[in-house]
Parts: structure tokens; sequence; C-alpha cells
């Protein structure tokens, strides 16, 4: 009999191990993947100069929960160059006006609406008082940055998500980790070990629980299908995606809950997976530094272009660029052969930078991309709330009777829903009340 069983070994469910394991408590980590990591994933290539992040890549702000850990280890990061350049009228030019005009727009959200209502509802709603070309940059912002379809996010969820943000930033850009994001798992690992309360290749596909019962059924199976033997522990903490979580029976991931109340359906209803495609690319030289007079940090086309946003790893001067697609057209993109991907992200490429295709395939030397839409233990980039979904979400931040906990990007509250300090955030907080329960239960 365990104490408690963890679903899931990245940052969340690793943070809400370490807190457990360290309070003594007996702690099991089943991870699907045969690595740790979840949706950080970091790849090391000789011939490259920085590590590849294909997955989280940013620290936004200033969050306790990274920067603490990575000062314990010695972890260097360095500041993002905030320079954008967008195609307008034919060439590229720097907006220092980028922000404004979608401040511009956020000013005008009303969370105090009586009712909810999709972004895009809302931006038809603007008329002649918002500029068609600020609309647009609006609507690609919501889709890039929060990875959402505007016709599902909520107003009240977006207004929640970017006032959380102002909070967090206070000012402060955002950050890189200087040797890779992976290595912020070291932090972790000093107190799991692996095979002994870490196992991985071990996917969860059905968890028995409730008020009658005095302990929790885990039934698992490996990655060839074969059948585990049965855990028994007293609780249970979820950090799987929400993608995962909604997935329909049968989906190779997905998580069968018996019960499966109404609440908790509500609570799975009330979010939405957000879908990316990031391919970076690592070409010869730094041919584009020849177009812009100052460092260049990202580069914008329409929302109408497919990969309408790239960016460099400035300040680090490195042949590298990044192509990002948000929103319901990148997980269109998740449906084709990576090559396609490849080619339709240089050719916009080609148009950003006025520059033949024929000249960029040859600066091209390799490139590295995951498919997050399509990778079963995700489904997903990461989370944002539906159309009257912010109560409802709000309800998985709390335990399930005694038994089942939720934690992961996708149960925070506010603007750390979707980042790496938001799910360490949320596996602390499960860890600290599975062990609020235990004192309430020792006094007794």
């Amino acid at each position: 009999m365990l104490d408690v069983v963890v679903i899931g070994a990245g940052a969340s469910g690793l943070a809400c191990a370490q807190e457990l394991v360290r309070s003594g408590l007996q702690v099991q980590v089943l991870e699907g993947r045969p690595r740790i990591g979840g949706r950080i994933l970091t790849q090391r290539d000789p011939n490259w100069e920085i590590p590849a992040e294909l997955g989280a890549e940013f620290i936004h702000g200033t969050p306790p929960e990274i920067l603490n850990r990575m000062k314990g280890l010695s972890l260097p990061f360095h500041d993002v160059c905030d320079t954008h350049f967008e195609k307008a009228t034919g060439k590229l030019s720097a907006t220092g006006k980028f922000w404004d005009e979608i401040e511009s727009v956020m000013k005008k959200l009303k969370p105090e609406r009586k009712g909810d209502r999709s972004v895009e509802d809302f931006v038809n709603s603007l008329g002649r008082s918002v500029s068609p070309k600020t609309k647009k940059i609006f609507r690609a912002f919501v889709e890039g940055f929060h990875s959402a379809d505007l016709h599902l996010i909520g107003e009240k969820g977006l207004v929640s998500a970017e006032q959380s943000e102002e909070d967090e930033f206070n000012g402060v850009s955002a950050f890189r980790p200087s040797m890779g994001y992976d290595r912020l798992f070291e932090s972790f690992l000093s107190d799991l070990q692996a095979g002994e309360n870490l196992r991985l290749g071990v996917t969860v596909n059905k968890i028995s629980w409730g008020r009658k019962k005095k302990f929790c059924q885990i039934f698992s199976k490996s990655a060839t299908g074969e059948n585990f033997p049965i855990l028994h522990a007293k609780k249970v903490v979820v950090t799987a995606p929400i993608g995962v979580l909604k997935a329909p029976p049968g989906t190779s991931a997905a998580i069968d809950f018996d019960p499966y109340p109404k609440e908790l359906k509500e609570a799975f209803g009330s979010l939405q997976m957000g879908h990316v495609q990031r391919i970076s690319f690592r070409f010869r030289a730094r041919f584009w530094e020849k177009s812009f007079e100052k460092p260049l940090g990202y580069l914008h086309a329409g929302p109408e272009s497919d990969f309408p946003t790239w960016w460099t790893t400035n300040p680090i001067r490195s042949p590298i660029l990044v192509a990002w697609q948000g929103g319901p057209r990148a997980l269109q993109l998740s449906e084709w052969p990576e090559e396609n991907r490849v080619a339709i992200a240089l050719e916009a490429l080609s148009f950003l930078l006025s520059c033949p295709l024929s000249f960029i395939q040859e600066q091209l030397q390799s490139w590295k991309t995951h498919n997050w839409s399509q990778d079963p233990f995700a489904l997903g980039a990461y989370s944002y709330v539906a159309v009257d979904g912010l109560s409802r979400a709000a309800r998985l931040a709390r335990p399930f009777e005694e038994h089942l906990f939720f934690a992961g990007e996708a149960t925070q509250l506010g603007g750390k829903r979707g980042t790496v300090d938001g799910a360490i955030a949320t596996g602390m907080r499960a860890a600290q009340q599975i062990l609020k329960q235990k004192r309430t239960k020792e006094k007794l």
C-alpha cells in the first residue's frame, strides 16, 4: 500500500513527488514516456551551438519556482532580445508599437460582463473603434501566444491570464536557461530514484477511487500493452495534460476514472488544449543579420501566413531561427508530414526576409521539431480556458474527496497556466493538500 501515486513525471509531477518524499511518504511516480520532463524536451547536438528546446523554452518574468532551483544548481540564464520587426508595406520594419497595439485591444476586454463570450465575438463587437490591422495583430497574438482558437477561448479566461501575467512580469522581460531547460530536473532527481519511486514506460489507463473505498486502485500497462499488477495507494495525484484527460476512451494514453463525477467532467470540459507547431532551423550563417541595424529578436508576418512568428537566439549569436505557428492552423499542420511542415516554414521565411527560397534552402543545414499535437502523452501544447469555463476550471485545484488530486499547468489559476513555473506551483499545491490532510488525521 503506497501513500501516493503520482501520474506523470513532468515538472508538476516531479515537484509534487519530491515534496512528499521529503516528508517521509511512500510515493511512486508513473510516467508513460521513456523519459522524464513532460513538455520540456531539450535536445543536444554537437553540431548545434546551443541546446535545442523542442518544448518549453522561456522563463516568463521572475518566478521563484524556477529561479530558486536554478540558483541552487548554479545554472545561468540570459535575457531574451525583445526587438520586433514586422512585414508591412512589402518590407520589414521595426515595430515599436507592437505591444501597444495589443494592449489597446486588451483594455477593451470586459471581464465584468454578466455572461462570458468567445474572444472572436469580442473582437467582432469592436466595430470601427479598432482598425482592421490592429485586430489582425490581436488575433495573431491570441492564437500564437495562447495557442488558442478564438472561437473557443473565453473573454473572462483571457482577462484572467493576462492580468496575472502582468503582475508576474512586473516590468521584467523573458529569459532563457543558457544550458538547457532540462537541467532544471536535476533539482528534483536528488530525491527521486529511477526504479525505486520513479517508473518510466508505465501508462495508467484506469483509476478506481471514491468515498466508499479506503484506497485507490491504479491500473497500468507497458509500452507494448502488457498489463502491470494493480497498484494500491491511499491517494492519487494526476498531472496528465488536459488533452490526455479529455481524450476519448480507447486513446492510447486516456485515463478512465471510476467513478467519473459530473463536476470532474465539467472541469475537463471547461478547458481546451492549445496547439503549436515550432521548428528550430540551423543555417550555415546568420545571413538575416545584414537586413537589420540592431539585434533581431522577433519577426512577424500577417496572421494569414503560415508560421507567422520567428525568433532568434539573441543575445547568443547563433545561426539558429525558430519558426512558430499557434492555434487552429497548428492543429491542421500537425497532420502534415514533417518534411511538408519544414517546406512551408521555409517559404514563410523567404517571404519575411524577401530572400530567394533557393538561397535559404542552400543555407539550411538541419532542423529539429516535435509534434506535440500527435504526441499521445500530450495531445497539444498547453491549455486555455473556454467560454464560461473559468469557475469550473478552478475546481481542479481542489481535492476530490480524500483520494483524487490534480496538478499540472492546466490546473493553475491565472497567468501561470501554460508555464513551467505554473506547473511546479500546482505540484507543490497538491503535495501540501495531501500533507494537510495527513496532519489533520494525526490530530484526530
